[in-house]
C-alpha cells in the first residue's frame, strides 16, 4: 500500500476506534493492523476560584468620616463639608414618591484643576443616596462632566417608606466647601382635600 493509503486508513481505523467500531474492518474485509500500545493520560485538576467578598470602599482613602446627620425636608439647605469630608442628611421618604435631588456648590469648582480647585476653595460636589436598609440607591458626579461639577438627581422614585441617607462629599475627597441642598418631591406636588 502507498503511503496516502496506509496514512488514510490510520485515519479511518482512528475514527473508527473512537467510536468503537472497529470489528467493522473485519467486516469490510480490511484486516485490522497492530494497535499502539496503550498510553497514560495525566488529567490536572482545574485551580478552582473562590470569590473573596469585596468591602465597602469609601471614594479614596483619605476620606474622613462624616459627622452627626442633620434632618433633610423639601426645599433648600446649606450645608458645608470640610476639605477630605463629608455631610449627612436623613430625609424621610414614602414609598413611591418621586424626588429631585440637587447639589449646588457656593463656589464651584466647574472647568478646573485640581491644584485650583483646593487654592481657590472650590467646591467639585459628589453625592451619594441610600435606600433605608443601607443599600446604595443613587450616586452622582458632575451635571456636566468636568464642566459643570453640582449634582442633580432626578426624578428617583423611592421603593419603600423610611429614612433616606444623602451623603455629600467632594469628587476624590480633594476639595470641600459650602453648599445647598435642594429637595423637590412629588409629595409637594399632590393636591391638598
Amino acid at each position: 500500500m502507498s503511503t496516502m493509503t496506509n496514512g488514510c486508513l490510520g485515519l479511518i481505523i482512528s475514527i473508527l476506534g473512537a467510536l468503537g467500531l472497529l470489528g467493522l474492518l473485519g467486516v469490510l474485509g480490511i484486516e485490522q493492523p497492530p494497535l499502539p500500545e496503550p498510553f497514560a493520560v495525566t488529567v490536572e485538576p482545574f485551580a478552582t476560584w473562590t470569590p473573596l467578598p469585596t468591602p465597602f470602599a469609601s471614594p479614596t482613602p483619605t476620606a474622613t468620616p462624616v459627622g452627626e446627620a442633620h434632618p433633610a425636608e423639601v426645599g433648600d439647605q446649606e450645608g458645608e463639608i470640610p476639605v477630605g469630608g463629608g455631610e449627612v442628611w436623613m430625609y424621610d421618604g414614602e414609598a413611591g414618591e418621586i424626588i429631585s435631588i440637587s447639589i449646588r456648590a457656593d463656589n464651584p469648582a466647574n472647568d478646573t484643576t485640581v491644584e485650583e480647585r483646593i487654592e481657590q476653595g472650590l467646591l467639585d460636589v459628589y453625592a451619594y443616596v441610600y435606600d433605608p436598609d443601607g443599600f446604595l440607591l443613587a450616586e452622582a458626579d458632575d451635571i456636566e462632566s468636568g464642566i459643570l461639577t453640582d449634582v442633580q438627581i432626578d426624578e428617583l422614585e423611592l421603593p419603600v417608606t423610611g429614612t433616606y441617607r444623602i451623603e455629600v462629599r467632594s469628587w476624590d475627597n480633594t476639595n470641600g466647601g459650602g453648599y445647598t441642598l435642594s429637595i423637590k418631591s412629588s409629595r409637594s406636588l399632590a393636591p391638598t382635600p
